[in-house]
């Protein structure tokens, strides 16, 4: 590992020279983050085709159902996406193993902080039951409680956004053990004390790009589908699964340019480039 050599340049950068960066980054590790992103997403889209199959094949019904389930398992969906560009930003080529451990090692962390504290398992409860029911009074209620619940997990996600690079990154344990100078809180607090704002127009921005972004992503992917002969009128093609790809694939972006987001603020609040320089000097004088 080479800490003063990354992919990326360790400096400080506005919001949105961070957003477009993250462009030239999926463009170099386009393949290993789609496959990682499958790895993550594809389980929860084989629930989500479950959850929402009493409903028909359409926009209407079928289509923000799985946009309310995608957006509530984004998080979740999302960290090996995560692990990959963490490693990916000094080693280069990260082994599967070393991926796939990162996020595995910590899945009671995952399961409680954004299980539970993050508000993912009750909204997806919630939608869940409105998916199995029978009565459509009832499924409205469901979903009616499921979007509060994730209003409200979206203002904790806007306001402490980093959460997932704090559990997977920097493996920060949730109570402070014997040898621990920090816990999860404090360095949430730490970390989330001086980013807010940035945080919340991180937020901002995915809210108004993502929908332009989402229906780009579906109509080529529709249009390549009717190109190589599969008709509009297979609906379970088209609404079931190119929707749910294009979906996750706008959550897959959000996330490097959440992961850049953080790396940026790191090097503002902690002077990080500095200290990756002391400790890469530290490194080579060690193996000298």
């Amino acid at each position: 590992m080479r800490l003063d050599q990354s992919f990326i340049a360790i400096r400080e950068r506005g919001s949105l020279e961070t957003l477009d960066l993250a462009w030239p980054v999926i463009s170099r590790h386009g393949l290993p983050l789609l496959l990682y992103l499958g790895l993550g997403a594809l389980p929860l889209a084989v629930i989500n085709h479950w959850i929402s199959r009493s409903y028909a094949y359409d926009f209407s019904y079928n289509g923000l159902f799985n946009l309310l389930l995608v957006y509530c398992e984004a998080p979740l969906g999302t960290l090996f996406v995560n692990s990959y560009l963490g490693r990916a930003t000094f080693e280069g080529k990260p082994s599967w193993r070393v991926v796939t451990g990162d996020v595995l090692s910590r899945w009671l962390a995952i399961l409680y902080v954004l299980g539970f504290n993050r508000l993912v398992l009750p909204t997806l409860l919630l939608l869940g039951l409105a998916g199995f029911t029978t009565e459509e009074n009832t499924a409205v209620l469901w979903i009616a409680l499921a979007c509060l619940t994730m209003m409200t997990s979206a203002l904790i996600r806007g306001l402490w956004v980093f959460t997932s690079e704090i559990l997977i990154l920097e493996k920060t344990p949730l109570t402070a053990k014997a040898g621990a100078k920090i816990n999860f809180s404090q360095r949430s607090r730490a970390m989330h004390r001086g980013a807010a704002a940035r945080g919340l127009g991180l937020t901002l921005l995915a809210g108004f790009f993502s929908l332009p972004l989402l229906f780009s992503i579906y109509g080529g992917l529709s249009l390549s589908a009717e190109m190589c002969g599969f008709p509009v009128a297979m609906d379970w093609l088209h609404a079931g699964i190119l929707w749910q790809v294009a979906l996750w694939m706008v959550a897959g972006f959000w996330t490097v340019a959440r992961f850049l987001l953080y790396m940026d603020t790191r090097i503002r609040q902690e002077g990080w480039e500095v200290e990756l320089k002391i400790r890469a000097i530290a490194m080579r004088m060690s193996e000298a």
